[in-house]
């Protein structure tokens, strides 16, 4: 996958989100499968901004999200507006990569971020199935 491509369809799990959930009042269900995209992609974002910047900041607060995120009163918009911020934030550092051979390089697990990248493509995917499975849409 081309990173334009890439990018678009992260960007287009935002769009439905916001478009087809946000409304939605958020059945357990519903809430367990956003949020677990909302703490991946946090997660993400941490990773590839350790990477591409070179600051470690994965291990500061990426632990226990629920320790940073008070969820006792959160709706589902509360938390696809949070993913949405995380996806702003990986967006921003994809979109910061100039050196093509930055998407290609291998990382210390083998892979790359481009690799990496295009699971968290299929991951959103898989989840945003799941959530409309789970509303009945």
């Amino acid at each position: 996958m081309d990173t334009t491509t890439l990018i678009d369809a992260l960007v287009e799990t935002y769009k439905e989100l916001n478009m087809k959930y946000r409304q939605h009042g958020g059945s357990d269900a519903a809430m367990r499968i956003v949020t677990r995209m909302r703490d991946d992609e946090v997660h993400f974002s941490k990773a590839l901004k350790d990477r591409v910047t070179g600051i470690g900041t994965s291990d500061q607060g990426a632990g226990n999200l629920s320790d940073a995120i008070d969820g006792s009163d959160e709706t589902l918009a509360h938390v696809i507006s949070q993913f949405g911020t995380a996806r702003a934030t990986t967006l921003n550092l994809l979109k910061s990569i100039k050196d093509e051979n930055t998407w290609t390089e291998p990382l210390d697990d083998g892979s790359t971020i481009l690799q990496h990248a295009e699971e968290l493509v299929r991951s959103d995917a898989t989840q945003l199935k799941r959530l409309a499975e789970s509303i009945g849409s």
